[in-house]
């Protein structure tokens, strides 16, 4: 039964807050998820996308890329979820929890959660990055054990 999540993911939903609230954006979507993944840089997550050499300053600039400045002046309120990071956090995430037998949620269930959606930002960032979703699970799965 999954109880609690690490402190890591809580700072993870944190910086993704921040990310959006940076880009002016009105929304939390995936892009803002793997960007705090990526800035909680003591994560499994981070560590995991390191040894694919995907790191904070080159999936930045791939963002800036893909995603416009918005134009809500800034502010840190908490910004409402779009119905992919929704099913994300509170399916996914705790499904591959579960899928380990962890019984906590952690930044390596949140980045396995996103690949499940091929569409979302996240994963077209990963993907412009070089690195396929099968190679991103094989790198957060190297860096974690099943739990018993």
């Amino acid at each position: 039964m999954i109880r609690r999540s690490t402190e890591r993911y809580r700072r993870t939903l944190t910086l993704a807050q921040c990310e959006a609230s940076d880009w002016n954006h009105t929304y939390l979507g995936c892009e803002h998820l793997l960007m705090g993944l990526l800035r909680t840089a003591d994560s499994v997550a981070a560590s995991a996308l390191k040894t694919l050499n995907i790191n904070e300053s080159n999936a930045r600039a791939v963002f800036a890329a893909f995603l416009c400045a918005g134009n809500q002046t800034g502010t840190r309120r908490r910004l409402p979820r779009t119905r992919r990071v929704k099913i994300t956090l509170k399916t996914y995430a705790v499904e591959e929890a579960r899928k380990l037998h962890h019984g906590y949620i952690g930044t390596e269930h949140l980045l396995l959660a996103l690949l499940r959606d091929e569409e979302n930002a996240a994963v077209k960032i990963l993907e412009s990055l070089g690195a396929t979703s099968d190679q991103v699970q094989d790198a957060v799965l190297a860096h974690v054990s099943p739990g018993k």
